[in-house]
């Protein structure tokens, strides 16, 4: 099996060196030792495959820039299983459950992945600060190996049992935590962005943009055609944009997806980044950065937005306060309106497995947040699409009433991480029977006729002349309501 890569990508190795686990005789009693011993030779890939295996018993260390980290939960004491599970339950408060389990001869170890790296001298301290009261240790480090888990060691996060899954699968398969959800907003501050200099050369922004999110994968496949290279232009420029490239690195990534058969205008490289430095100045609205002009709303999005409206209240004992209410319940109005919109839109783009990929980079934690029921509503769209000053009456108001519902998810302006809310459309709409309709009115004229009908129809034989003097009618009137019958 190789499992290097996904080891490699999601714990973070330095690969420079490595350790190992070597058995020597107990020379003062039974049994032999296990001694942890350094190599100073690269950590190869047949290697890291063998380990993970179990053929070999091998252990690493932490990168300098890491997204990963381990807490090591041992039992050197013979306390058994009941201290352990105690040690697990308390660092899943402090922490979270572990994106992976790995059983251990003394205990277990439980990494978490994390989607941006952190300076591994600020990781380090934060875990340790974050779980100072608690008996276990943070490894690996820089200094500190750590042994590579194994497959057949990997357990059920939630129920300790053996998860029985491939090594790439259970990778692939594990949750991955925002920095900030697990050390707080202080995590977020200069601290991270120095120590993230060091990785933004040309060659890694590309590497990393990559491992986010697979854009290029539709274009190519059959590369950009003739036509096509507007919506390519709107649809990729944007994100090469906000993943921090340069006009020249989205250039030279544009040209390399074209067709080879394409020979127009933006086959000309000077020509391709006059196009592309226009879009980076005034980058034009896309179907990845806006709600279309046209608003489409669902079958029941009118009924909703009315129901809410209503429930703006204010004073209305002047002409200026019944006017200032009116335009507080059309702004309510269209801002529910926007809202279910932007819904609908987001669903759409959750069914398309290529847009999911570059929403995840445009807004983080997309998939994970919207699967939970959490849509990411920005302030431009609050501010651009409902009210200026949506902050001072508007968006508590939606809050209080309960149709929005704020994820506890952090906001960070630094990362672009977005306020997520879970949408109640369905509470403010209820499928209620429409009213009986009144019986049909008919006139005197129709009455009467219907009174000669039924009278002759209980008399047969009974002529009309006979008919009018009983009924009180002209015979005339008689012969009319009959014709026909």
């Amino acid at each position: 099996m190789n499992y290097a890569s996904h080891f490699k990508r999601n714990f973070s190795p330095y690969t420079g060196k490595h350790i190992y686990q070597k058995q020597s005789p107990n020379l003062f009693g039974p049994g032999v030792l296990f001694e942890w011993r350094t190599i100073e030779q690269p950590l190869t890939a047949s290697k890291i495959n063998r380990a993970i295996e179990g053929t070999v018993t091998l252990g690493y260390f932490l990168s300098v820039c890491a997204d990963c980290f381990c807490l090591d939960i041992d039992d050197h004491t013979g306390k058994g299983g009941g201290y352990l599970l105690s040690i697990y339950e308390n660092i899943c408060r402090k922490v979270g459950i572990p994106s992976l389990l790995c059983k251990t001869p003394h205990g277990m170890h439980a990494f978490y992945f994390l989607s941006h790296p952190v300076p591994e001298p600020l990781l380090i301290g934060q875990v340790r600060r974050l779980l100072r009261d608690v008996p276990v240790e943070v490894k690996p480090t820089n200094a500190i190996g750590l042994r590579i888990p194994t497959e057949k060691g990997l357990l059920d996060p939630l129920t300790l049992k053996p998860l029985n899954k491939l090594f790439d699968e259970a990778v692939n398969a594990a949750m991955v935590y925002h920095p900030a959800e697990v050390f707080g907003m202080g995590i977020m501050p200069h601290a991270i962005i120095e120590g993230l200099k060091e990785r933004q050369s040309k060659a890694v922004k590309v590497r990393t943009w990559r491992k986010i999110g697979k854009v290029e994968e539709e274009y190519g496949k059959y590369g950009i055609q003739a036509g096509e290279t507007n919506t390519a232009l709107c649809e990729l420029v944007p994100v090469y944009r906000s993943a921090g490239f340069t006009p020249e690195e989205t250039a030279a990534e544009f040209i390399a997806l074209l067709a080879q058969e394409y020979d127009g205008e933006l086959r000309k490289y000077r020509r391709l980044l006059q196009r592309i430095q226009s879009f980076y100045k005034n980058e034009p609205e896309s179907r990845f950065n806006a709600l279309p002009q046209k608003y489409e709303g669902g079958l029941f999005t009118e009924v909703i937005a009315e129901a809410i409206a209503a429930l703006v209240i204010g004073p209305t004992e002047t002409r200026q306060q019944k006017s200032a209410l009116t335009m507080r319940r059309r702004t309510a109005q269209k801002a529910v309106t926007v809202i279910e919109s932007w819904r609908l839109y987001l669903d759409d783009v959750i069914t398309s497995k290529q847009s999911l990929e570059m929403w995840n980079y445009l807004y983080p934690y997309f998939t994970k947040n919207t699967s939970e029921g959490f849509y990411p509503i920005s302030r431009n769209i609050f501010k651009k699409k409902m009210h200026e000053h949506y902050e001072s009456w508007l968006l508590p108001f939606l809050l209080e009433i309960g149709y929005l519902e704020r994820s506890p998810y952090p906001y960070s302006s630094v990362y672009g991480i977005c306020y997520y809310y879970r949408i109640n459309g369905e509470k403010f709409f209820t499928d209620t029977p429409k009213p009986e309709s009144k019986p049909k009115r008919i006139s005197k004229a129709q009455a009467r006729a219907e009174q000669i009908r039924a009278y002759k129809q209980e008399h047969p034989k009974m002529s009309n002349v006979a008919i009018a003097k009983i009924l009180g009618v002209n015979e005339i009137t008689v012969r009319r309501a009959l014709k026909g019958c």
